[in-house]
């Protein structure tokens, strides 16, 4: 099968663009923007320019697209649209008005129409899905947080508010919104004065997992190296994600990274 990448910025895009390739796929990579860093023999075109990308695709036969990586927002004023890009300009301020989720969407949208198909990437390499287990033991007040946080999660997912939250010591510290769960991260570091040094005994944890109505074709929910960083900044113990769903992003510097930072990750079934 010939797979379209529309990729992104990060580390995920050449690890599905690998998988991809390790399962036998032709894969078109194109990067979106200014996305970084850049796959093998891709194509690069700005978000402003649908109608050249629309006609590479066409022409190399990919019809089932993968959307993968962070898609960095565009300038407005900066733009400099094609003829296509001027008919979808106005989905695409819409799309950026809603955050970021929205710009995917949009982007998305703008392909569908199209009659390409956004295909979940978990659906060709699921090896790239975190199964249930655990590195590291949470001790018991930690499951008691993750409880609690997961019980949170579930209550929020109907509001499309956001997928990650910190509990500590059966309290909500913070609850994602639209600035993502770096910024999140980072704000609970400065609550807790976690930039200028880590509490004696690390506690609370980060509880992370897919809302209800969100769209795993193209916002496949990832933590990765950074992730732990932020945690360990944060003065928290550990990280519990959701199994089957959540992708492990540079999987063994990640692994490496919680030993580091003496932290656990806990993958929990959905139930």
């Amino acid at each position: 099968m010939r797979i379209g990448l529309l990729a992104g910025s990060g580390s995920l895009p050449r690890q599905v663009h690998d998988a991809l390739l390790n399962e036998g796929h032709e894969v078109v990579p194109v990067m979106l923007g200014d996305a970084q860093p850049i796959l093998p023999d891709a194509t690069i075109c700005p978000l402003d320019r649908p109608g050249r990308l629309i006609r590479h695709l066409r022409a190399k036969g990919a019809t089932k697209l993968i959307m993968i990586g962070r898609l960095e927002r565009p300038i407005v004023s900066t733009l400099r649209p094609d003829l296509k890009g001027w008919r979808i300009l106005p989905k695409i301020i819409k799309g950026l008005r809603q955050g970021d989720d929205g710009l995917l969407r949009a982007v998305a949208q703008i392909f569908e129409d199209e009659g390409f198909e956004i295909i979940n990437p978990l659906a060709h390499v699921p090896n790239l899905s975190l199964a249930a287990g655990s590195f590291g033991v949470p001790h018991v007040a930690h499951l008691e947080d993750i409880n609690r946080g997961w019980a949170l999660l579930d209550d929020l997912s109907s509001h499309d508010i956001g997928q990650a939250c910190v509990v500590r010591a059966g309290n909500v510290i913070a609850i994602e919104a639209a600035e993502g769960t770096d910024a999140m991260l980072e704000r609970v570091a400065d609550l807790s004065d976690g930039r200028s040094g880590r509490q004696r005994q690390p506690s609370g944890v980060l509880v992370k997992k897919p809302k209800s109505a969100q769209d795993m074709r193209f916002d496949l929910p990832a933590i990765g190296p950074r992730t732990m960083e932020l945690v360990a900044q944060a003065g928290l113990a550990g990280i519990c994600v959701a199994a089957d769903g959540f992708v492990l992003a540079e999987p063994e510097a990640s692994k490496k990274a919680v030993a580091e930072y003496d932290l656990f990750l806990l993958i929990r079934d959905h139930s």
